[in-house]
């Protein structure tokens, strides 16, 4: 597996098990419903199979069981921040072969910074532009 550049989503690439599948799966962990829907719809569109959820209690357990080929995560979730569960994760070794991309209202150099340093593949910044979203998102997924 070739590891993504923070800023280069064209380099991206998933495992070989992972791309047999033709309808990747993304598991999206935003607060916010109107968001979480609006992500979801998008990313139903562009031909994902979608989980959703703003509870960060089920985040391991559903990349553990069904494994996706995407995270999609807020940087701002109720009791946690994106950061410290994706750095729970990369401890836990459950985003091994699980691409990440974080949105946040917050484009501040820091939090960017930690993100990349938390293996972070993209970043993006609230209020989506969602084209821009949809675009990014296949570039990774490869669709």
């Amino acid at each position: 597996m070739t590891k993504c550049m923070f800023n280069s989503p064209t380099t991206c690439s998933l495992p070989d098990e992972m791309t047999a599948n033709p309808v990747p799966l993304v598991l999206v962990v935003e607060s916010d419903k109107v968001q979480r829907d609006l992500i979801q719809l998008c990313l139903q569109r562009i031909g994902c199979e979608v989980i959703s959820t703003r509870n960060i209690g089920q985040i391991s357990t559903i990349i553990s069981k069904d494994h996706p080929s995407l995270l999609i995560l807020d940087t701002f979730l109720p009791g946690s921040s994106g950061l410290e569960v994706i750095n729970e994760l990369n401890q836990k070794k459950l985003l091994k072969h699980t691409l990440v991309l974080l949105i946040s209202a917050f484009g501040f150099s820091d939090i960017i910074q930690k993100a990349k340093d938390a293996g972070v593949q993209e970043f993006l910044m609230k209020p989506l532009d969602i084209e821009e979203f949809a675009t990014r998102v296949k570039l990774m997924l490869k669709i």
